[in-house]
């Protein structure tokens, strides 16, 4: 793996300046340097919420569009063709369809997501970016670090498939370290 090193530092100083040295150029190519790295946040108490109030949007709007489709299918009603997208006669139909539309796809592409499906991550996994956050000190601001310590919201992008002879062989491994 040929692995681009930074510059080497134009003062002493700059060495202390790992934020500048080290920064997101070289923890984004640890994360790349192994898929076991690849740890980021769901989300998933967010993404829930989000979905709850999409739901909830998406169930004013059908009501609206229910309602609005009931006045206008009534005996007294003016003659107006309610099965055609073509010859639409109410804007304000046209309207609603286009924002449930894209509230459906808001909807839709947030429940889909594979995020969801994702296996825990390994402690093990979690305690090499932490090694790797102490000994890069203030490469990354605390804040934007702080995302690792979410255990239970991390997923790994591509997880591993874990079979008990490789989980042996790395606690083998690692035994002798």
């Amino acid at each position: 793996m040929d692995l681009e090193q930074p510059p080497p530092p134009e003062t002493s100083t700059e060495v202390l300046k790992t934020w500048k040295v080290i920064g997101y150029r070289s923890f984004s190519r640890l994360l790349a340097s192994r898929h076991d790295f690849l740890i980021f946040r769901r989300f998933g108490a967010l993404i829930s919420r989000i979905l709850l109030r999409l739901q909830n949007d998406i169930s004013i709007e059908e009501v609206r569009l229910n309602e609005l489709e009931a006045q206008h299918s009534t005996g007294g009603a003016a003659d107006i063709h309610n099965g055609s997208f073509r010859r639409e006669e109410l804007p304000e139909r046209s309207e609603l369809l286009s924002r449930i539309h894209a509230k459906l796809v808001q909807y839709t592409s947030n429940t889909n997501s594979t995020l969801f499906y994702r296996p825990p991550v390994s402690r093990r996994d979690i305690n090499s970016l932490n090694k790797w956050f102490y000994y890069a000190c203030n490469a990354i601001l605390d804040e934007e670090t702080d995302y690792i310590n979410h255990f239970s919201d991390l997923v790994q992008i591509i997880p591993k498939h874990w079979i008990p002879l490789r989980n042996f062989l790395e606690i083998l491994m690692f035994r002798n370290f």
